[in-house]
């Protein structure tokens, strides 16, 4: 039986931080990757200048000038432009540039803070998936960049990518909950406009289209998962009603 001493030291508030405020190595760790990530995309964007990239959704949704305020509500958060915004104040064939390398970057590390090794890592970025991402200017890496640094507020702005792999770390649950509660606050409603703006798009896919057989194997890879944050985000984008 539990004694009233244990009680109190399970609700003091030592026990009550440590499962609810990241550790100072754990905040540093994710501070220190994140700038890496940050530094090694920026020496990279030249480099990644030279490639064939076509960038359409990068020109035409993406920098548009009504992003904020009709493009953000069809498919994205609407914190997501302040993120966005970070890189279309310059050309968009620079910010792209900007944006494919940090996409390279955070996967090369992401793959590496997995275990991944060189060969592991080079067969990841040769993936035809990231090339598909880079090709036509989409985000999705700005979402494993705020994953594995622990910065909530960038993992969502593509929340069907990511959502899933929050319940692999309770902290990150929590936060994730709290900052999705303050959204909604200064953005009532915003999850249900996401919603139908982008669950009936005609180029979003998912066991809402596919069928729910994709939906039964999402759920078991689910069962599955474990706490791996990569495992529950491969079986997420199975379970979710749709993608894009």
């Amino acid at each position: 039986m539990m004694t009233i001493h244990k009680m109190w030291s399970l609700l003091s508030k030592q026990q009550f931080t440590s499962w609810l405020i990241p550790t100072k190595k754990e905040t540093l760790s994710g501070i220190r990757l994140f700038i890496l990530i940050i530094f090694g995309g920026i020496i990279l964007a030249p480099i990644v200048s030279l490639l064939p990239m076509l960038g359409l959704d990068w020109l035409y949704f993406f920098n548009d000038p009504n992003f904020t305020s009709t493009s953000l509500t069809n498919a994205y958060p609407p914190f997501a432009s302040l993120f966005i915004n970070l890189l279309t104040w310059m050309n968009w064939r620079h910010s792209l540039a900007l944006l494919n390398s940090l996409t390279l970057v955070t996967i090369a590390l992401a793959t590496w803070k997995n275990g991944g090794k060189y060969g592991s890592i080079m067969l990841t970025l040769m993936s035809p998936a990231v090339w598909f991402v880079m090709w036509i200017g989409h985000p999705d890496a700005l979402c494993l960049l705020g994953l594995i640094t622990g910065f909530i507020p960038l993992a969502l702005i593509k929340p069907q990518l990511t959502i899933f792999s929050m319940f692999s770390n309770r902290k990150l649950l929590i936060w994730t909950i709290l900052f999705l509660i303050i959204t909604l606050v200064i953005w009532p409603g915003w999850i249900v406009k996401l919603q139908s703006a982008t669950i009936h798009h005609r180029l979003a896919f998912g066991w809402f289209v596919t069928g729910w057989p994709i939906l039964v194997i999402g759920v078991l890879m689910l069962l599955g998962a474990g706490k791996d944050p990569y495992r529950l985000m491969a079986a997420g984008l199975l379970a979710s009603p749709y993608l894009m």
